[in-house]
């Protein structure tokens, strides 16, 4: 049981860490056409 809320855990994780990427990707594409 503690391993499966760990392994949700680390998913969800998972999950900020590739919409903040994403976002950051997206600012740079902005920053780059505006620049």
């Amino acid at each position: 049981m503690k391993l499966q809320v760990s392994q949700e855990a680390v998913d969800a994780l998972k999950a900020v860490l590739k919409e903040k990427e994403e976002t950051i990707k997206s600012v740079r594409v902005n920053i780059a056409g505006f620049g």
